[in-house]
């Protein structure tokens, strides 16, 4: 028996001391901050009662003046107040028992639903209040420094624990514990509410492991070192943020284990190691960046902190604020003052907490902190209220108010806060920048938010600030009470879709202190200067207001005198579709971007002050099409630019609108309301004519019907007004005692509901502008082209009012380009005044032919010295030119005048005429003259004449009177060079064989002609083989030969023909191509057939002639099937040492004469080849 005790205190030693050396592995950082209560109170121990409730008391000396306390009995489910002391009596005297500490395992398993301990515990044993289930809050005494292992271990109903002060009244900041060992709150899964002590040292494993509740933690950075230990926080499943300080001496493994839902703020020089405990998958948010390249980004403030009162988690700082960039100071904060940095928003935007009341979230002026220390909130952080934060805290935000003293709104602050309808900022005074993203919704945009009004202190809008903010119906920028703004720059895409779902509600007015020097003097050269949306110096940004269709107009009045110069970037505002009027009318009006305000389907009028361009050389001023797509905008400079004496050049006419579609001129593209060139802008200085430009005033608005300049000597219609329905609109004589002599460009053009126009029996006009009634076929954005929306009538005499006619006035000298184009009139009365009509004037370009043009007839004034018709057609005087055929004409066989050298561009377009006979004085085809006639079967006559086929040369001669010659080389070309049959898709017939005088054929001139046959005039060709002996006829051909040789087919050649354009003959029915020897160059594509499969060409030169061809002349990518065939005139034209060349030569009869109409190929047999040539030797 002996034996067996003497054993079992062996092993118990043993046990003890591995018992000892776990702890002492355990706790190797902490170890001399446990409390062991049951060592220090040992000396005795007595059983007392209070209130009926049983407890045995552990003294610590002999004189039983302090003692530990543990629960016996009673107080069940009820409060337990602990007493602060006990008195005994005995036979010596009364002991006074003061309670300082809890004993070990002291009230483990107590039902009580709360424990009230006296203010003079000094220490808490391990397992003190172990399994209280029934607990619900705590106060934590003063004095005690220690929270010891288990102390509260699953106290599954513990909610809050707080801490007292010297007073005995309960807080939740601590200055006194330094440790909270192990499992000191494990598996208390409602704990929601701890206050890290401020001078704490110490979190042990699993302190907190399994608090399910606990949403956040904030470890204090008072303290000059923290360590925390493996798993302190896992399983905390419901946390959504935890603050690191830099104050962190260990950090162990698996700390936030298994919190999903984390994100973690790390200090400025907390550095994580591969092992640390937030190295997982969650979020890391760095409060400050370091040297670490992995931080997503940074707050460089101070400590982070947890209101008391509300949920906003915030940084204290005393740093000046700075922009976006780090480069311009937004506030000074020269007292170095302490202010809030609102960092993160933990709370509910539907709950009913303090600063949030149904998804309205207002902030507020100050944050206190758990001291009572009040802190202004001048910033609010990146991503703060973000919907894709992890809590989703802005998902269901409906309204901020922003606070008095904010300073600055950081990057995606209210990101995709898609619910968002009313940002308040009213109470704000100091606001200098918004940020990046800050308010930008997802690609589906908010569609809530209606208003935007903004602060007048507001120095910079970071670039995509407002972006998809759909709804928005107005946008406003405010002036201080001193009457001054303060907004500098509008970032790239700041406002991009902004109210893209309204149609013109809101005048924009934009602050006059906007200045390009914000960028040259903060962000050039700072290489995060695209990151926050300014690329290119400009005050107001690329793609700026692109898409704002909410927008009606635009105004910018005179810049402040500080003010070096504004500058408007590319796309700036790009498609704002509902744009009626554009002012700039400041002296410091620098550059405008290309494509600046292309796309603004309703401008009209645009008024542009060139002030500072006068005064400053600066040659890239003008972007190109600055205005495309400006469909009617007509154009005001203020001055005389350039400047008198100056080498400045004009604005170039590609400044204001586009003029051809690159190269591809398909379905007449480039004179469709797209691509058409806009009005040329005209003065407004009103003075003497200086530069040959005569100044006038500002543009007036004459009966609520059209807007008008006003001369020193003459009146010039500018505008219609607005989209006038089923009006009639006159045009009187004169407009305060002076003529109206001029229908400006675009003045009526596209106003598709303006029906009628009259004009007073006593008209003083003399000039109709380009487009002045041109009528849009199509609107994409908003309506279908009918009949009814074209002008139907211009008159003077009522009776013709419903007849559908274009009478255009006695006194008018001149028509301009694209004048009357896509108007549905039946006739067209041209007087003899009329001394030039420009391209197109009376053309139709609707690519639907059921809405093209059906005008019937043209008359001319016999005393006319220009013109001249034939009722068909409008000519030139002498039917040198036929300038254009009236569509709705009853003769679909057209037979050319004998004078006409020239057929205009466009001339015959949509026409459905079947056949047209040219004669041998026709010398010029020029671009789209044929294009798309549907129902051209046969181009009969004499070609004989026929020198270019849309081709440009200045050779070909030109006619006085008509608009001809376009404004630049670019169009020129353009003009010239297209599509002179495209798409005539069921022409089967034209002899191009007999143009022996034809030079060029122009690029896309038989585009998709997928039905010519017969290019020869059906002549046939005998095809023979020749193998050295024998002479066999191998075919006949006719139908699908292309025969270039444009000559009388003697026994020389004669042809002239030296240029082929790019797709001249593209997906025709091309089987045998004739190419002569005089031709010098064939574009791409020039013959790739509707197969791809071309067959045979036979080249009049021999192999290793050098030609301008492109590689895809004769097919698409290289993989047509053809065979090129070489011209033997000669014995040396066959080559010795290459045998896979094929050869051909020209028949030769008895006589040794050639006949061109046959001839004999060799394949690649060269011997065959040299052995009949040799016959002509």
């Amino acid at each position: 028996m002996s034996k067996i005790k003497k054993f079992l205190s062996v092993a118990l030693v043993f046990i003890t001391c591995l018992i000892s050396l776990a702890s002492v592995v355990k706790n190797t950082y902490a170890s001399n901050i446990e409390n062991n209560v049951s060592s220090s109170y040992s000396y005795s121990n007595a059983v007392v009662e209070d209130n009926g409730v049983s407890y045995t008391l552990y003294y610590n000396s002999i004189g039983r003046t302090e003692a530990a306390i543990a629960y016996n009995s009673g107080g069940e489910n009820t409060v337990i107040n602990v007493p602060d002391k006990f008195t005994s009596v005995n036979a010596t005297g009364s002991t006074s028992t003061t309670i300082t500490a809890i004993y070990e395992s002291g009230f483990a398993n107590c039902t009580a639903t709360q424990i009230n301990l006296p203010n003079t515990i000094k220490q808490i044993g391990k397992q003190a209040f172990l399994s209280c289930t029934n607990l619900v809050t705590f106060v934590i005494p003063s004095k005690v420094t220690v929270i010891d292992v288990a102390t509260f271990m699953n106290c599954t109903a513990l909610t809050d624990v707080s801490y007292m002060n010297n007073d005995g009244d309960s807080v939740k900041v601590n200055n006194t514990i330094t440790a909270i060992n192990e499992n000191a709150f494990t598996g208390c899964r409602r704990l929601s509410s701890f206050t890290m002590p401020n001078t704490l040292t110490y979190i042990g494993r699993s302190a907190f492991k399994g608090c399910v509740y606990l949403t956040r933690v904030i470890l204090p950075s008072v303290s000059s070192e923290l360590e925390v230990d493996d798993y302190a926080f896992a399983n905390c499943n419901l946390m959504i943020m935890a603050y690191v300080p830099n104050n962190i001496k260990r950090f162990g493994e698996y700390v936030f284990n298994g919190n999903e839902k984390l994100t973690i703020y790390l200090s400025r020089s907390t550095n994580p190691s591969t092992n640390d405990g937030y190295t997982s998958t969650w979020n890391k948010t760095y409060v400050s960046s370091g040297n670490n390249s992995y931080i997503p980004y940074k707050l460089n403030y101070g400590r982070v902190d947890l209101t008391p009162t509300n949920n906003f988690i915030y940084s204290i700082a005393t740093k000046p604020i700075m922009d976006n960039f780090e480069v311009h100071t937004l506030d000074a904060n020269k007292d170095n003052s302490e202010y809030a940095v609102l960092v993160s928003y933990l709370g509910s935007m539907d709950s009913s907490e303090d600063e949030v009341n149904n998804g309205v979230l207002t902030i507020p002026e100050y944050v206190v902190d758990l001291e009572g220390n009040k802190y202004p909130v001048k910033v609010i952080e990146e991503g703060c209220f973000s919907a894709t934060a992890t809590n989703k805290t802005g998902t269901n935000l409906k309204k901020v108010s922003l606070p008095e003293q904010l300073v600055k709104i950081g990057r995606k602050a209210f990101f995709d806060t898609t619910n968002l309808a009313d940002i308040d900022f009213s109470r704000c005074t100091q606001l200098k920048e918004i940020s990046t993203d800050a308010f930008k919704a997802n690609t589906k945009g908010n569609s809530a938010l209606t208003s935007l009004n903004f602060p007048a202190s507001l120095e910079i809008i970071d670039g995509w600030a407002f972006e998809n903010l759909n709804a928005v119906k107005s946008i406003t920028f405010n002036a201080d009470s001193e009457g001054k703004y303060h907004l500098k720059a509008i970032g790239n895409s700041a406002f991009i879709n902004c109210g893209k779902q309204n149609k013109g509600t809101f005048d924009l007015v934009l602050p006059p202190s906007l200045d390009d020097d914000f960028y040259n003097d903060n962000i050039k050269g700072n290489n995060k200067q695209n990151a926050y949306g300014f690329y290119c110096g400009k005050a107001i940004e690329r793609n700026a207001f692109a898409y704002c269709k909410a927008i009606k107009s635009i105004t910018l009045n005179e810049s402040d005198s500080n003010v070096k110069s504004i500058s408007i970037g590319y796309l700036a505002f790009f498609n704002c579709e509902y744009i009626k009027t554009i002012s700039l009318d400041t002296t410091k009006l620098y550059e405008i971007d290309h494509d600046a305000f292309t796309g603004n389907w309703s401008t009209k009028s645009v008024y542009l002050n060139t002030t500072y361009l006068e005064n400053n050389s600066y040659t890239s001023a003008w972007g190109s099409t600055i205005f495309g797509k400006n469909a009617y905008a007509s154009i005001y400079l203020s001055g005389y630019y350039p400047k008198s004496g100056t080498t400045i050049a004009e604005p170039p006419y590609n400044s204001w609108d586009l003029e051809t579609s690159g190269s591809d001129f398909s379905e007449n593209g480039f004179t469709s309301t797209a691509l058409r060139r806009a009005t040329v802008p005209v003065y407004t200085h009103v003075g003497d004519t200086v530069n040959g430009k005569t100044g006038m005033e500002r543009v007036q608005t004459y009966s609520n019907q059209f807007d008008y300049l006003e001369y020193s000597d003459h009146i010039t219609i500018t505008n219609a007004e607005e989209k006038l329905r089923d009006v009639v609109i006159t045009i009187p004589g004169t407009i305060n005692d002076l003529p109206v002599t001029e229908i400006g460009p675009s003045a009526f053009g596209g106003y598709r509901y303006i029906n009628y126009i009259k004009y007073d029996s006593d008209v003083k006009l003399k000039k109709i502008g380009d487009y002045a009634f041109w009528s849009r076929w199509t609107d994409a954005y908003e309506y279908t082209y009918t009949n009814s929306r074209s002008i139907a009538s211009i008159y003077s005499d009522d009776a013709d009012k419903n007849n559908r006619v274009c009478k255009i006035p006695s006194t008018v000298t001149y028509v301009g380009e694209y004048a009357f184009m896509n108007n549905h009139f039946k006739s067209v009365s041209i007087p003899s005044t009329i001394n030039y009509i420009g391209l197109n004037a009376f053309g139709s370009n609707a690519k639907n032919d059921s809405l093209l043009s059906d005008l019937f007839s043209f008359t001319v004034e016999e005393t006319s010295s220009y013109f001249t018709t034939d009722g068909d057609n409008l000519y030139s005087k002498n039917y040198e030119m036929l300038f254009f055929h009236a569509r709705g004409a009853a003769n679909k066989d057209v037979v050319l005048n004998t004078n006409t050298k020239i057929i205009g561009f466009e001339a015959f377009n949509g026409s459905d005429i079947t056949s047209v006979t040219f004669n041998s004085s026709l010398q010029k085809i020029n671009g789209f003259a044929f294009n798309r006639n549907t129902k051209l079967t046969e181009v009969k006559g004499n070609l004989t004449g026929l020198q270019y086929i849309n081709y440009k040369d200045g050779s070909v001669p030109t006619v006085n009177g008509f608009g001809q010659s376009p404004f630049n080389d670019k169009f020129n070309e353009a003009m010239y060079s297209n599509g002179a049959f495209e798409s005539c898709s069921s022409l089967t017939s034209i002899n191009l064989k007999s143009a022996t005088s034809l030079v060029a054929i122009g690029t896309q001139a038989f585009y998709k002609c997928s039905n010519i046959t017969n290019y020869t005039g059906g002549n046939q060709i005998e095809v023979y083989t020749y193998d050295g002996t024998t002479l066999d006829l191998k075919e006949t051909i006719s139908n699908g030969v292309l025969d270039l040789r444009c000559d009388n087919g003697g026994s020389s050649s004669t042809t002239k023909l030296t240029y082929i354009g790019k797709n001249a003959f593209y997906n025709n029915n091309i089987q045998y191509v004739f190419l002569p020897n005089s031709l010098t160059y064939v574009g791409s594509q020039a013959f790739k057939t509707k197969t791809d499969r071309l067959g045979t060409i036979y080249c009049e030169w021999k192999y290793g002639t050098s030609k301008s061809f492109s590689s895809t002349a004769f097919n698409y990518s290289g993989s047509s099937v053809h065979t090129q065939v070489y011209y033997v005139g000669q014995v040396s034209d066959v080559s010795a040492t290459n045998n896979n060349i094929n050869y051909w030569t020209y028949y030769i009869n008895d006589d040794k004469t050639i006949d061109r109409n046959k001839i004999v190929t060799f394949g690649t047999n060269g011997d065959a080849a040299k052995a009949y040539i040799g016959k002509l030797f």
